[in-house]
């Protein structure tokens, strides 16, 4: 009686394997499936490979061959689509950034000008560039938008959005140190030259002529100040010289790397408070620049 339940029992076991080992690929293509979801492409790579091996091993397990012929060799051209989009993105972002170099310019609203419509520029070639990778590669529609998630992806929109604006923010800040360096110096001998000409005219030694050479040096320095003056004006506001008297009067009343220090720092945090971005976001920040 023993031995007929032993045989009972093995006789059992052969019939139902094959359908044990067939709900296993089943679950290994199901894993591999979520894991390319999820992004971890290695992982779904494992799991067609296990896959592959158990239908190596007993050809019983998949006797359709569907598994074999169409369900893995599908998702594993995925999986290798998915990591070749990762690895493109990758090095998009990383040439991007690498390639991103504002040529040295004087101050001006003219520089200003120039490095915002370079930084665009850069911005949308970086989009545009991400979507013909992402075009240039056949997958359905929902790991098409898993993609969206992969840290290659994320590291692009950053960019695109954030990361270049704070780029130009330090091209910003550097014109701001050219200005007030050069301001200040100006500044500084412009009260020298002021001062040695209140000692002259106190002065009976003092020449007519060398009352009049200080009084220009005096002139070239005011209007050379003033200059600047407009430069930093017409960069923060947007406006001519003619329209920002009360900018210059607020310049010439309060420290120039404050003034300068405060706008761009307001600037970089509006930016930075607008947490992710994506492509149709992205267009209101470009707006802002």
């Amino acid at each position: 009686m023993k031995n007929a339940v032993s045989k009972l029992l093995l006789v059992i076991a052969l019939l139902w394997a094959p359908f044990v080992l067939a709900q296993d690929v089943q679950e290994l293509y199901d894993a591999a499936k979520q894991s390319l979801l999820n992004g971890d492409y290695q992982a779904a790579l494992d799991k067609i490979s296990e896959a592959k091996d158990q239908i190596a091993m007993d050809p019983n397990v998949d006797p359709n061959g569907v598994f074999k012929n169409k369900l893995l060799p599908k998702i594993e051209n995925t999986a290798n689509a998915m990591i070749s989009i990762a690895n493109a993105l990758e090095e998009l972002f990383n040439s991007t950034q690498n390639e991103l170099v504002f040529p040295d310019l004087s101050p001006s609203v003219e520089a200003v000008n120039q490095y915002t419509l370079q930084a665009k520029n850069v911005s949308e070639q970086l989009l545009a560039k991400r979507d013909s990778i992402l075009s240039s590669y056949e997958l359905d529609p929902e790991f098409r938008n898993a993609m969206s998630n992969a840290p290659s992806f994320k590291q692009v929109e950053q960019l695109a959005a954030v990361g270049i604006v704070e780029k130009l923010s330090d091209k910003f800040t550097a014109l701001a140190v050219v200005l007030t360096d050069s301001i200040n110096s100006i500044s500084s001998q412009y009260k020298i030259a002021e001062a040695n000409l209140e000692k002259m005219k106190k002065s009976a030694a003092a020449s007519n002529a060398e009352r009049k050479k200080l009084e220009k040096q005096l002139a070239d320095l005011s209007q050379e100040r003033l200059n600047y003056m407009n430069a930093i004006s017409e960069i923060l506001m947007g406006e001519t010289a003619a329209t920002t008297d009360q900018m210059q009067m607020v310049l010439l009343d309060q420290d120039l790397d404050t003034v300068f220090g405060n706008a761009i720092e307001s600037e970089i945090k509006r930016v930075e408070a607008m947490g992710p971005v994506d492509s149709v976001a992205y267009k209101e920040v470009m707006k802002n620049y």
